[in-house]
C-alpha cells in the first residue's frame, strides 16, 4: 500500500521482504513433509522406511542452512554495528556537502535528488527533483529552473537551493542510458553553484 499510494515512491529493498522469504520457507518445508509422509505410508518395506526417514533429513539439511546462515548474518551485523548502514555512515553524515547546507539560512528553500537524507541528518525538508521520477525520459535537455513544476518555480521565483547528493545521482538518471552525461550537464547549465565537491553540488537559479 504504501508503494502504491507514497510519492516519490519508495524503494523496496530486499530486507523488506525478509518476513515474506520466511513464510515461503516454511510452506515450502511443510509442503516437502506432508508430500513424503503421504508416500511413506503408501509404500511398504525398506523403500517405505527410508521415505520415513526422509523428513528428519530435509529438517537437518535446513538446520545447517539456518546455521550459515545466522552466522552469516552475525558478521553483517556487527560491521553495521561498528561502521553504521546507510544514513548513518560515516559517508553520509561526514560529508562537507551537509555542512554547507546546514549554514544555510532556515528561510531557504530545498530542492533535492536526497530528500530523505536532508529530512534525516538536518531536519529540513526538501522538494523531491521530480525527473527523477519520471517513468520516461525528457525529449529535450532543459536547465533546472525552467519548467513549469511547483519546485521549479521555488527555485527560479523564491531563490530555493537545488542540492544534489552524487551518491545517487548517476542512479537517479539512470533513464537516460547513453545519454546520461549528457543530460546532467545540461540539468545545471548555467546556474549559480555555491558549493561543488566530490559528494555533490549547490546551486541557484541565478
Amino acid at each position: 500500500m504504501v508503494q502504491v499510494f507514497t510519492y516519490p515512491p519508495i524503494t523496496l529493498a530486499a530486507r523488506m521482504l525478509a518476513p515474506v522469504h520466511l513464510a515461503v520457507l516454511v510452506l515450502l518445508l511443510a509442503l516437502v513433509h506432508l508430500s513424503l509422509c503421504a508416500l511413506a505410508s503408501n509404500a511398504a518395506g525398506d523403500q517405505g522406511r527410508l521415505l520415513k526417514l526422509a523428513p528428519v533429513l530435509v529438517y537437518l539439511a535446513l538446520f545447517a542452512f539456518l546455521g550459515s546462515y545466522a552466522a552469516r548474518s552475525a558478521l553483517i551485523a556487527r560491521d553495521y554495528y561498528r561502521i553504521g548502514i546507510g544514513y548513518n555512515s560515516p559517508v553520509w553524515r561526514g560529508t562537507p556537502l551537509l555542512e554547507v547546507v546546514r549554514s544555510l539560512p532556515a528561510g531557504v528553500k530545498l530542492i533535492s535528488n536526497e530528500t530523505t537524507a536532508l529530512m534525516y541528518l538536518l531536519d529540513r525538508p526538501a522538494y523531491p527533483l521530480q525527473e527523477i521520477f519520471q517513468d520516461q525520459p525528457q525529449a529535450d535537455f532543459d536547465v533546472y529552473g525552467t519548467g513549469p513544476d511547483e519546485s521549479q518555480r521555488a527555485f527560479r521565483e523564491q531563490g530555493a537551493a537545488l542540492v544534489l547528493f552524487n551518491a545517487t545521482l548517476r542512479d537517479d538518471f539512470a533513464l537516460y542510458g547513453d545519454r546520461l552525461d549528457e543530460r546532467l550537464a545540461a540539468l545545471t547549465a548555467g546556474l549559480r553553484p555555491v558549493y561543488q565537491g566530490e559528494d555533490g553540488a549547490i546551486y541557484f537559479y541565478r
